[in-house]
C-alpha cells in the first residue's frame, strides 16, 4: 500500500479519530491528519470507514469510482486535493472487539497496482490480529483501573475498620490503667477481639498489596533464632488463650537473608494457624536447622490434621472455606496464602503434610541459607512493653487531633493520666487556633481529617510554631508502606497504625520527648 490508516471509535465516541498514518514521505502523513481534522468523516456514509464501522462489513474497491470519491468531498477545495493525491484501489476492513467494531483499518493505492479478492482476506487477518493486540491493551488498561479503585476501595475500608476499633483499644486499657479489677475477663474478651480484627484487616491489605506485587522486601543478614522469637511473641496471645503446649528447638547460626518483618509475619501465621486447628492443650512445635544449603524450619502441632483431597490446595486463597464448613475458626482464609507469597518473594519454599484427619499436620518452610554467619544481625530481642505507662517527661504537652471524638478524648484522657497536658482538636483549624496558645511539644495528627488532611496540618504546624516546632505523630487508619513513605516526608517524626497500643504510644513520645 501507498496509504495505511487506522481509524477508532474512542471509548464513550460516536465518531471515528485517526488513530495513525502510514506513508513512505513522513511530510505526507502530517498532511493526511491536517486534512483528518479538517475534513472529518461523515459518521452517515454509505461507505468508506464510518460505514464498516457502523457494519462490521468490509469494502474493496480494486478501482475506486470517480464519482464516489466527489460525493465524499466537502467542499471544492477538498474536491481538489481529493484530485491531487490521485487514490486509484482501496480496501477497509473493520477491527473488531470481543462485543463490538471499535475501528477501521484502510490501505490505498495510488500507483498502477489494484488489490484483490485475496489482498482483502491478508488485511481482514492482518486487522483482526491487531484488533486483538488493541483488545488486549484495552483490557489491560481498564483491568489497572478498575486495580487502582479497588486499591483505593481497601486503603479506605483498612482506615475506616481501624478508626472504630481505636477507642475501643483505648478504653479498655484505660480501665486497666485505673486499677478496674471488676471486668478484666471481659476486657481481655474485648482486647482478643478487637486484635482479630486487625490481623482480618492486615491479611485483606496485605493479600491485594502481594497479588499486585506492591511488597518490597527489606533484606538484610537476620539470624532466624530471633525471627521465630518476634514469631513467638506476636503468636503468644492465640497460644496462651488456647492452652497449647509450645516447644521450641533451633540450631545456633542459623543466617537468611530476608526481611525480619515479613518472616516473623511468616512464621507467625504458622504458628497461629496451628493454634487455630489443634484443640485446646495441644502440642505445637517449631524447630529450625541447617539442611544442605538451606534453613529450613519446620511447624508442628497434633491439631485436627488436613484431608487428602484439601492438601494440595492448603497454601490457596480462601481455601478455609472448603476445608472447614463451619468456619469454627473464624479468619479469611488468607494467612497461609500470604505465608507462600512471603517465602517465595525471599526465594523458598514452602510445604505442608499431613496423615489426614485428626492426626496433625507439619507446614515446612525452606529458605536458602547464608554461607557465613557471621555477618548475621540479630533481631532486638522481643520484650513486652513495660505496664507502668508512666511517661519519662511529665507535663509535657500534647495536641490531639482526630475527627473521631471517642478516640480524640479517650487518649487524651489517657494521657492526663498518665501526666500529660492535652488539648483536643477535631479538625485542622480548629488544631491551628489551639497550637497559637498551646505551643505543643508533641501533636498526634489523624490523616484522614476534614477540612484539611493531616498532611497540611503538618505542614502548617511547623510554620506556625516554626521557632519550637513540636514532634508530630500520625496516628491513622491508613498503614501501607507508601502511607509511612508519605508521612515521613511531610514531616512526621512517627507513623503509627491504629489502633495503637498504649504502651507503645506512652513509649514513642518518651522517645521524641528525650530527643528535644
Amino acid at each position: 500500500a501507498d496509504w495505511c490508516a487506522v481509524d477508532i471509535v474512542l471509548p464513550g465516541g460516536t465518531l471515528p479519530q485517526r488513530l495513525a498514518v502510514a506513508h513512505v514521505d513522513p511530510a505526507k502523513v502530517a498532511y493526511a491528519h491536517e486534512l483528518a481534522d479538517r475534513y472529518p468523516s461523515d459518521p452517515d456514509a454509505l461507505t468508506g470507514v464510518p460505514n464498516v464501522i457502523r457494519t462490521g462489513q468490509s469494502e474493496l474497491y480494486p478501482d475506486i469510482p470517480r464519482e464516489l470519491l466527489m460525493r465524499a468531498a466537502i467542499d471544492d477545495e477538498h474536491r481538489r486535493i481529493i484530485e491531487t493525491l490521485d487514490l486509484r484501489s482501496a480496501m477497509v476492513v473493520a477491527l473488531r472487539g470481543r462485543d463490538r467494531v471499535f475501528g477501521a483499518l484502510s490501505f490505498i493505492y495510488t500507483g498502477p497496482r489494484r488489490y484483490t479478492e485475496e489482498d482483502l482476506a491478508l488485511a481482514e487477518e492482518l486487522a483482526r490480529r491487531a484488533a486483538m493486540v488493541v483488545e488486549r491493551r484495552r483490557l489491560e488498561e481498564e483491568a489497572a483501573i478498575a486495580n487502582t479503585a479497588k486499591d483505593e476501595f481497601l486503603a479506605m475500608l483498612g482506615h475506616e475498620l481501624r478508626n472504630p476499633l481505636a477507642p475501643i483499644r483505648t478504653a479498655v486499657q484505660l480501665m486497666a490503667l485505673r486499677g478496674d479489677t471488676s471486668s478484666v475477663k471481659e476486657r481481655a474478651v474485648i482486647e482478643r477481639q478487637v486484635d482479630h480484627l486487625v490481623t482480618l484487616v492486615d491479611d485483606l491489605l496485605d493479600v491485594s498489596r502481594i497479588t499486585r506485587g506492591k511488597i518490597e522486601l527489606v533484606r538484610e543478614p537476620i539470624d532466624i533464632a530471633s525471627v521465630i522469637t518476634a514469631a513467638l511473641e506476636m503468636a503468644s496471645p492465640l497460644l496462651e488463650q488456647r492452652r497449647h503446649h509450645v516447644a521450641v528447638d533451633v540450631s545456633r547460626d542459623l543466617g537468611v537473608s530476608g526481611d525480619a518483618a515479613r518472616l516473623a509475619q511468616v512464621f507467625s501465621n504458622l504458628l497461629t494457624n496451628a493454634a487455630k486447628y489443634t484443640d485446646p492443650g495441644g502440642h505445637i512445635g517449631i524447630e529450625a536447622s541447617r539442611v544442605g544449603t538451606d534453613v529450613v524450619v519446620t511447624v508442628t502441632d497434633t491439631g485436627r490434621g488436613i484431608a487428602a483431597e484439601i492438601l494440595p490446595s492448603i497454601f490457596d486463597m480462601f481455601v478455609q472455606e472448603r476445608q472447614t464448613s463451619e468456619r469454627s475458626h473464624g479468619g479469611l482464609g488468607l494467612g497461609l496464602s500470604i505465608v507462600r507469597s512471603l517465602v517465595t518473594m525471599h526465594g523458598g519454599a514452602v510445604s505442608a503434610t499431613s496423615a489426614g484427619k485428626g492426626q496433625g499436620s507439619t507446614l515446612r518452610v525452606r529458605l536458602p541459607a547464608l554461607a557465613s554467619p557471621a555477618f548475621v544481625i540479630p533481631l532486638s530481642p522481643v520484650v513486652n512493653e513495660p505496664k507502668d505507662a508512666s511517661p519519662t517527661v511529665t507535663r509535657a504537652r500534647v495536641l490531639i487531633v482526630d475527627d473521631n471524638r471517642d478516640a480524640a478524648e479517650l487518649i487524651s484522657e489517657l494521657l492526663e493520666s498518665s501526666g500529660y497536658e492535652t488539648r483536643t482538636a477535631f479538625d485542622g483549624p480548629a488544631a491551628l487556633t489551639l497550637a497559637r496558645s498551646f505551643a505543643p511539644d508533641i501533636a498526634l495528627l489523624d490523616i484522614g481529617l476534614p477540612v484539611m488532611d493531616g498532611y497540611e496540618l503538618a505542614r502548617r504546624l511547623k510554620e506556625l510554631l516554626s521557632s519550637t516546632p513540636p514532634k508530630l505523630v500520625a496516628i491513622t487508619g491508613y498503614g501501607t508502606a507508601g502511607d509511612h513513605q508519605r508521612a515521613t516526608a511531610a514531616g512526621f517524626a512517627r507513623h503509627l497504625v491504629k489502633p495503637v497500643d498504649v504502651h507503645k504510644l506512652i513509649a514513642t513520645m518518651s522517645e521524641l520527648l528525650a530527643m528535644r
